[in-house]
């Protein structure tokens, strides 16, 4: 893997797994991911599965962080960097966050290996990697994405009836 390709295409997406699954601030993931990617590339020699180690070093630079909070509020939590091929309206803008802040919080209830799972695939992921990633097997991790596959439904159908769509 290229030094642009990493900064362009994984970079984000290390951030945005970080926001996801370990709750980071948007600042904070984003501070991680760099220092990961900076410690990837100078070991890239000895690296097997890039993927999965700019991942793990950047949730240990998360946890090696001193005197911040873990935890922020869902509503603070950003999404990461997207291209766009056009500029949306003000007001899609809008719903598009608030629909955002919604799926977010209802990852965010999900327990933990079942949020690392789910962030994971939706980053793009099979289980056979998700598996390698976290140190699981394939089955345990296709159980975990079923299961908050089943529980993300049921809480986002919950809330569209409350709002009433």
């Amino acid at each position: 893997m290229s030094w642009e390709y990493l900064v362009k295409f994984e970079l984000p997406r290390v951030a945005t797994h970080l926001q996801i699954a370990h709750r980071a601030s948007h600042e904070e993931a984003k501070e991680c991911a760099q220092e990961a990617l900076t410690t990837c590339w100078s070991n890239r020699a000895t690296i097997q599965n890039m993927n999965a180690y700019l991942r793990t070093v950047a949730a240990r630079q998360l946890y090696k962080r001193p005197a911040k909070p873990m935890l922020v509020p869902l509503e603070d939590v950003g999404v990461g960097e997207e291209p766009v091929a056009h500029t949306p309206s003000p007001a899609a803008e809008a719903e598009n966050r608030e629909t955002n802040a919604v799926i977010l919080q209802a990852i965010g209830a999900l327990p933990y290996h079942q949020r690392v799972a789910i962030a994971l695939a939706l980053d793009g992921y099979q289980p056979a990697e998700i598996a390698s990633i976290t140190g699981s097997t394939p089955q345990a991790v296709r159980t975990s994405l079923s299961r908050a596959r089943a529980t993300l439904k049921t809480s986002l159908a919950s809330l569209r009836k409350k709002d009433g769509a």
